[in-house]
């Protein structure tokens, strides 16, 4: 596991999964670190897990970290809608995995799938 370069140290980070906010510093102070693993890195929310997808350099970690952040929320939506996760994704035709990844950031969806929770939850696809 490695830490950030002094670059990045003042940089908020939020967690799009739990909300926990805090920053990558040189000593990892908080519930977040930035991996290196198999050849690329990735930022980590130690609290709930939740994971960033890879990135090859540090700052593409943050970014992607940052856009998971912008997103959609597919989890709040569905439980707005009073779903459980396995109802969904029968309903949008995927496997019950494929949602729970896409809930938890951990996968994207492709343009296909996108549309598929789109109809499913009642939004428009660009906002997946």
């Amino acid at each position: 596991m490695i830490t950030a370069d002094p670059g990045l140290d003042a940089e908020l980070i939020q967690c799009p999964h739990c909300g926990a906010t805090y920053n990558i510093v040189n000593r990892r102070q908080g519930p977040t670190c930035l991996c290196f693993t198999d050849h690329e890195y990735r930022v980590v929310c130690l609290v709930c897990y939740h994971r960033a997808k890879h990135g090859r350099s540090q700052q593409t970690a943050i970014n992607n970290w940052n856009e998971q952040i912008q997103q959609f929320d597919i989890k709040a939506r569905r439980l707005e809608l009073g779903m459980t996760l396995e109802d969904i994704a029968e309903l949008a035709g995927v496997g019950n995995a494929a949602w729970s990844g896409w809930e938890q950031g951990i996968h994207q969806p492709t343009a296909v799938s996108k549309r598929k929770i789109a109809v499913v939850l009642g939004c428009d696809a660009s906002e997946i």
